[in-house]
């Protein structure tokens, strides 16, 4: 994985880019966050593959995955599980916790790039981060481990972020922003 020099992840900043490895229909395939411009993208953060919240979050996930492309909006689900880790939970059924569209982050500079990343055990916290069609970081929500994570509320975040009436105020003041300083 290669990433972009970053100096902000908050709300109306640029979002930080990054290539990585992941898996989509059980094949891997190396992902260009730059080749998502134009659209909205949903970043969700989750400790590990096979954990304990994991499946049944990303299985709500698989479930709106249609109602989030109908909004324009891509979805990746990153952990710092290995790719063969991806490969062998997206091949589970999906009762038992198997889902499209993982990202692998194995040594954590993803999250670590979002501040996410629970740097003493090497995985992230559970969280989203809404990137808009201009790249810019619109919601960063983060929880603890044992607090899931709100699907249905990040598919209203994205429904109100692609209101034009309350986006055109906002789009005018992030084209004035290039980078943001922590």
């Amino acid at each position: 994985m290669t990433s972009s020099q970053v100096s902000g992840y908050w709300p109306g900043c640029v979002a930080p880019s990054f290539t990585a490895t992941a898996v989509f229909s059980g094949s891997s395939s190396t992902l260009h966050l730059q080749s998502y411009k134009g659209k909205m993208v949903l970043l969700i953060f989750y400790p590990v593959d096979f954990g304990y919240i994991c499946p049944t979050e990303l299985m709500v996930v698989e479930d709106k995955l249609h109602e989030f492309q109908q909004e324009e909006c891509e979805v990746l689900a990153i952990s710092t599980g290995s790719i063969m880790s991806k490969v062998a939970f997206m091949s589970l059924d999906k009762e038992k916790g198997g889902v499209a569209g993982l990202v692998e982050d194995k040594d954590g500079q993803i999250g670590s790039m979002y501040g996410v990343m629970r740097e003493d055990s090497g995985y992230s916290y559970r969280a989203m981060v809404l990137i808009d069609r201009e790249g810019v970081v619109v919601s960063r929500i983060m929880t603890d481990l044992p607090v899931g994570l709100g699907i249905t509320e990040a598919l209203r975040l994205v429904k109100n972020s692609k209101n034009e009436k309350s986006g055109q105020d906002l789009n005018q003041k992030r084209r004035a922003i290039k980078k943001c300083k922590m």
